[in-house]
Order: structure tokens, then sequence, then C-alpha cells
């Protein structure tokens, strides 16, 4: 399979005269905004370009090329893109390869080759019973079928080196009643081609189902409007190929002007931007000033880090606000989204305890917040963070009552949480800041309060969702099991504090444990790969959630037994 994919590639681009190689790359911006259809959703080729370099090699640019100069190289030059390292192998060896940085689709190909017999067996086989071995190898093999139907996307539009049709497409051949045996070896390698999406269904209403270039070909799909544009196409290769920025920009500009829409720009724009990133930077360099600010007399930073903290949470919030322009939805539906939206309420709520107490500790801690929620995203975030959410899932109703009420509640345990340790670390090395501890206390009842609200009332709509979608109001869940599990560990805490079954220091070290509750209740449960949640499946994280769990038990757990020997001995 693999043998005759590549030998079919190679022939085909033997067949196309080379491209020019330049110093520089073109500029691909207006071309990168133009509209695709990947995964269900309509999006700019630059999320297609990014989602797919990323998928790849793990990154979002490779070999001085951004994600928009690869794909470039990659549909209208594939004799090129061929030969270019793009594949990340960590386990090279499994594949008999020597160590390199990154691998070319040639070279990942003649490796599966080799294993041809067993790729063929495990295609067969259940993946649940897979090898990590054997999951990285159906992996490689599918990466693989993706790059190979990207470089043949546009074959059908690319100049011809034959003497007979020199600078000829398929497209022109086809038209013209060209030769048969050429345009069946031009087809070979093209027809089964659907990957590239760009031709709309309809030029009046380009909702639907679009096509890929082969695809409008192959079935005669094509009307005047559509033809014309695939012509487009063939110019923006030939543009390509020459290096040729004038007749470049002259292509693009004259492509229908109601392809790119304001969602696609603006989708466009977002990727550039980078918000979370410079979000992330804002949180550490308001924790830098705060740190600086308390070890140092000579300079005052506080204003300067309340300032910061407040443009940090700023880009959160833009983030955010244009996700939900872009995606025409609420802010939370993944567990990615639930992770940067939980940060923004947590710098937010933090930001607000601090223009109450004014003392530097919400600016401490919501910069730690804001920065670790941040971080944690980053391993969530996927080759693609805007997945188009299943039709259960996509209500918008319930996406914005339900499941925000559950995050804010996430985000107040963890405000919650965290002044609790605070509270256990000031009461261990500066007991006498009696003002100060009084001050941690009242806030940790009144967040314990508002966080059992908004849970209380999240796990409540949660079910009556579940009844309008599943037919029933409760099921247990593990995802129903977690958020209950939050609710009676903050019941627990109240009534054991207004009953004085729990005393103070009991009272907070219970509330510091927030954040061992909330992250099995949000990500722990997910590991158990049951239930009706579509976002509540994770893999690879056992670690990291059992790893957080263990350190947290022994941090809090040592704040309170050192706390209490120096009460003791004092």
């Amino acid at each position: 399979m693999f043998r005759k994919t590549l030998g079919v590639l190679l022939v085909l681009f033997m067949l196309l005269p080379s491209a020019a190689m330049a110093e520089e790359n073109l500029d691909l911006g207006q071309w990168a905004q133009l509209p695709i259809l990947h995964e269900g959703r309509l999006k700019p080729i630059d999320s297609f370009a990014r989602i797919h370099l990323k998928k790849l090699s793990g990154q979002t640019s490779i070999n001085n090329q951004s994600a928009n100069q690869w794909l470039a190289e990659v549909l209208f030059a594939p004799d090129q893109a061929a030969l270019r390292p793009t594949f990340k192998i960590r386990n090279f060896k499994q594949y008999g390869l020597s160590e390199k940085k990154f691998y070319s689709y040639v070279d990942v190909t003649e490796a599966l080759n080799k294993k041809k017999a067993l790729i063929d067996d495990l295609l067969k086989s259940n993946v649940e019973k897979f090898t990590p071995e054997q999951q990285s190898l159906i992996s490689l093999h599918n990466k693989a079928n993706i790059y190979a139907q990207l470089l043949r996307a546009l074959t059908a539009l690319l100049p011809l080196n034959i003497e007979t049709v020199e600078n000829q497409t398929y497209l022109n051949l086809k038209n013209n009643e060209g030769s048969p045996k050429i345009l069946k070896l031009i087809e070979a390698g093209g027809f089964n081609n659907t990957y590239f999406r760009i031709i709309p269904p309809t030029w009046e209403n380009m909702s639907g189902e679009w096509i890929a270039p082969w695809e409008a070909l192959k079935e005669n799909n094509t009307n005047d409007a559509s033809l014309a544009y695939l012509s487009q196409w063939s110019a923006l290769a030939n543009a390509y190929r020459d290096y040729n920025q004038e007749a470049w920009d002259q292509t693009v500009s004259a492509l229908p002007s109601t392809l790119v829409t304001t969602r696609l720009k603006t989708e466009y724009l977002y990727n550039l931007l980078k918000l979370l990133l410079i979000a992330g930077g804002l949180y550490a360099f308001s924790f830098s000033l705060i740190v600086i600010d308390k070890f140092t007399s000579k300079v005052r930073l506080n204003s300067l880090a309340f300032s910061t903290l407040i443009l940090g949470v700023i880009a959160n919030g833009l983030d955010i606000g244009l996700r939900i322009y872009i995606l025409e939805r609420p802010p939370v539906g993944t567990l990615y989204e639930s992770i940067i939206f939980v940060s923004f309420i947590c710098v937010l709520g933090c930001l607000l305890l601090e223009r109450k107490y004014k003392d530097q500790t919400g600016l401490l801690l919501g910069s730690i917040l804001g920065g670790l929620l941040l971080i944690t995203a980053k391993s969530f975030a996927g080759d693609d963070t805007m997945n188009t959410l299943v039709a259960v899932l996509n209500t918008n109703f319930w996406l914005l009552t339900h499941v925000i009420c559950i995050t804010i509640g996430y985000a107040v345990c963890f405000i919650t949480s965290i002044i609790a340790h605070y509270y256990l670390v000031v009461k261990l090395v500066s007991p006498i800041k009696k003002n100060l501890l009084k001050q941690l206390k009242t806030a940790v009842k009144t967040l314990i309060i508002i966080s059992l609200l908004f849970t209380t009332i999240g796990t409540i709509l949660g079910g009556i969702w579940a009844d309008q979608s599943w037919g029933r109001f409760w099921g247990w869940d593990p995802k129903e099991n977690g958020a209950l599990l939050i609710v009676l560990w903050l019941i627990w805490l109240l009534h054991g504090k207004i009953s004085k079954h729990i005393n103070e220091t009991g009272f907070m070290v219970g509330a510091a444990f927030l954040s061992i509750i909330v992250v099995i209740a949000w990500f722990g449960v997910n590991l158990l790969s049951v239930g009706l949640h579509s976002y509540g499946f994770i893999s690879g994280v056992a670690f990291g959630i059992t790893l957080f769990c263990l350190i947290e038990f022994l941090i809090i757990s040592g704040l309170w037994f050192f706390g209490r020997q120096k009460a003791i001995t004092s």
C-alpha cells in the first residue's frame, strides 16, 4: 500500500516542473484567510495549516516556514514538500530510522512499508487492545495518509512538464479532451482525494457540505463559478511555483469577495495574536513584580503589578470573547475551554479580593492561579482548540447555564483553596499577623458559600439537561458524581464549622483540600473513560493528576502538622 502510494506520487511529481527556489517566502496573508471546511467547521486556511503542521511535527512553524508557507509548498510544490523534513518521530528506532529532528514523507513512507503486514493486521484489530508501540505505529500511518492527501489535493490544477502539453493542467486537458493516458495517470493519484474541501456547495448559500477539487472534477459537480474558482487556484499555483508575488496578489484579490467572511478574518487575527500566551506572560510578570516588591523597600511595584494583572485578565477575557464570536456558542464547550474560562474567573476574583483588602494577597494568588491554569490549558490544547461539538452538547442555552455555573464553581473553589493555603503558610511563618489571618478566614467562609451556590445550581441544571437529552435526570455518570463530590465536600465543611465539629484550622485545611477535590471531579473521573459526556474522556494524564494530588496532600498536611507543632511549643 505504502510502496504503491509513494510510487504513484513520485511518478506524478515527475510530470511537474520544478518550482522556483526563493530565499524568501511569498506573503500569504490574504490567501490564508480563504475558507476551507474541516471537521465540520468552516475555518480559514491559516487554522487548517496550523492544525495539520502541529499534528505532524508538534509545532506551528518549521524549517523557517510558518504553517501557511508550509501548507502552500505542500499544495503547490508537492515534489519539494515530499522531501521536506516535517514528521516528528520520537520512537524512531522502532522504524529502523537514524536519529533526526524531523523526517520527510519519503522517509516515513519507506519506514511504514517495512511494517505493511503488521499495519494491515492492526487495522483489522480492536484499537482498545493496542500496545503503546502499536498505537504509535497506527498514528504515524494515519498521519502519513493525511499528508499524502494534502500532497495530491491540487494535482489537478498544477502545471505539467510534458513536451506535448507543457504548462497545461489536468483541468485544461480534461476540458479539451486531452490524452486519456496522461489523464488516467494523474487521476490515479487524486481521484479518491476528498480532504481539501475548498469549494462551496452553492455560491448563493455557502452553508452545507463543501467539496474538494478532485471530488468536484470526478463527479462533474462543478458549475461555471466553481470552474472559475478552480482556475484561479491554478493561477495561484503558477504564481507560487514562479515565485511571482505580484501575480499571486492579483489572483488572490480577484477571488470572490463573499468567500472571506468577518468570522474568518477574526479567526485569522485570533491565530496571530496568541492572546493566551500574552496573558500567561503578564501573569508571570505580575507575580515577579509582587515578589520583588515584598523583598525590597526601595521600589514600590504594587501599582505596576496590579495594572499588569489587569492587562493579563483583559487578554484572557478577549481570547474567550473572540472564541465566542468565532464559534458562535458560549465560552465553555470542551475541557480546554473550561480551563481558560476558569483561569479568567480566578484572576478576576482575585482582583476583586485585592480591591477589597489592598494587601497584595489578591495579586499574588491571582497571578499564581492564572499562570498555573494557562500552563495546564496548554497541555490539553491538542492540535485543534476549536473543535466542533457533538449535537447533544451544541445547545447554547445549556452551555450558557449549566456548564458556566459549574466552571464558575470550579474557579471559586480554586480561589478558596489557594487562600486557605496562604492562610496556613501565614499561620506557620507569621502567626502574629492576626488581622491578615482574620481577613483570610472571612474570605474563605464567604467563598465557600459562593462556590456551593454555583456548583449546586450547576449540578441541578446538568440534571435537567440530561433529562431533556438522555431521558434521565441522574445516572451516576462519573462527571455527575464528580460535581456531587464537590457539593458534598462543601456542605460537609460548612456543616462541620456550624456544628463546631471542625475547628478553625481544620476548616481551613478542608478548604485547602478543595484543590484536590476539584481536580478529581474535573479531570480525574475522565480517566475512567465511561459515561455520556463527550468531553469526559482523556488519557495520558493519570501520572500528572496523581502527582498533583500527592504533592498537594503533602503540602497541606505538612503545613497543618508543622503549624500545630509550632502552636504547641509556643
